[in-house]
């Protein structure tokens, strides 16, 4: 029998197989890595694809929103212009829809300036000590022309908070506004929304309900994405821009507060905005 070399206490043919493994190892790996950044590449394509999608949906949809406020003012407006003969209480109706409708128009130029800000990271919040029940009155009152044009009842329950609150008052507002916004907009034959705040475990918490068409488990977690629509055929008939709730998570965040929302399909949504009670040591915050 012919003797095997030994090197180091292998056998040549040892080494020979142990480099062959090393290089067939070295090539899969490098095969992996190379098939891992074709799919990453791919991913972000896709993705960069996806977010251009939203972007022109959201076009879209804005165009649509801003122009039906911009009709009802343009053609309530002529009629002021237009009729000689009006009595002093239709102008008064008049004004009244065309200052609703402006109130509407401002505040969706609003949302689309305030998500610029975020994804540019200027949002600036001031925080200043606020009684937590005047700012959903105040959004009570900012929202009486929509919740009375589309005939909402209306049902509240405030609790006689103790304490103040710490926050950038405009900026919950907004919060609350947009979430009333959205119990009009997803409302069907139900035409209801209860509005309560109480206390619990030193927090202030409002809960804002509906009895809507709801939103289906699996998008749950997708909705305060900006830009996001869910896409079942019911929502899609409804316009809107994808942005009031990416607002609210961020002016939320910023508040160190917390989102709860639960929702059944064909049922109604309740969201609840939960605030600490306490001062921030921070009272100018950019995000």
């Amino acid at each position: 029998m012919v003797g095997r070399n030994r090197v180091k206490g292998f056998f040549a043919e040892d080494l020979d197989l142990l480099n062959q493994i090393v290089n067939e190892t070295g090539s899969a790996i490098e095969k992996i890595l190379l098939r891992e950044n074709v799919i990453n590449e791919r991913l972000k394509k896709e993705k960069l694809e996806e977010i251009n999608q939203l972007k022109s949906l959201f076009v879209s949809n804005v165009s649509h929103e801003f122009k039906t406020p911009l009709t009802s003012i343009k053609i309530f407006s002529e009629l002021l212009e237009d009729s000689g003969d009006i009595t002093s209480r239709k102008h008064l109706d008049y004004l009244k829809i065309i200052n609703g409708e402006s109130d509407r128009l401002s505040r969706m130029i609003e949302n689309v300036l305030d998500i610029v800000k975020i994804e540019k990271g200027i949002k600036e919040y001031h925080f200043t000590e606020v009684n937590f029940n005047d700012l959903v009155t105040e959004a009570l009152k900012i929202m009486e022309y929509q919740l009375k044009i589309q005939k909402f009842i209306v049902f509240t329950h405030f609790f006689e908070f103790q304490e103040n609150i710490f926050a950038d008052k405009d900026a919950i507002i907004e919060c609350i506004v947009n979430l009333l916004s959205n119990s009009i907009k997803y409302s069907r034959d139900i035409k209801e929304i209860n509005i309560s705040t109480f206390s619990q475990d030193n927090r202030q918490i409002v809960c804002i309900e509906d009895k809507g068409i709801g939103i289906r488990l699996e998008d749950i977690n997708k909705i305060f994405e900006p830009y996001f629509r869910a896409k079942d055929e019911e929502t899609q008939r409804i316009p809107g821009t994808g942005l009031g709730l990416a607002i609210i998570k961020h002016i939320m965040e910023a508040h160190n507060a917390n989102i709860e929302i639960k929702s059944e399909v064909q049922k109604g949504t309740c969201l609840k905005l939960i605030f600490r009670v306490g001062n921030p040591n921070e009272k100018c915050i950019n995000y």
